[in-house]
């Protein structure tokens, strides 16, 4: 069940969150090129969706993401984000 787009400031969808309710779970579908304001708005929203449908994993789908890959998860993980996750 597809619960959230998220959309650059350009318009351009960059993320799909998906609710699995087998898991429960959420599958975040990553799409086009990271920037790190999109990753971090991204990964705050499906972890709020977390929280919300009380879901025990997240999938981060990356298949579709094209350039460099996630460089900028090693910037600011270890800046309280891996703390909210164990609290989500």
């Amino acid at each position: 069940m597809l619960l959230e787009e998220l959309y650059s400031s350009v318009g351009k969808l960059f993320l799909e969150i998906h609710y699995q309710p087998e898991g429960p779970w959420i599958y975040a579908d990553w799409v086009g090129f990271p920037t790190s304001g999109n990753v971090l708005k991204g990964a705050r929203a499906y972890l709020d969706q977390m929280q919300q449908k009380r879901c025990v994993a997240v999938l981060n789908d990356n298949r579709h993401l094209v350039g460099a890959g996630m460089p900028h998860w090693t910037g600011w993980s270890a800046s309280g984000f891996r703390t909210r996750c164990r609290v989500a």
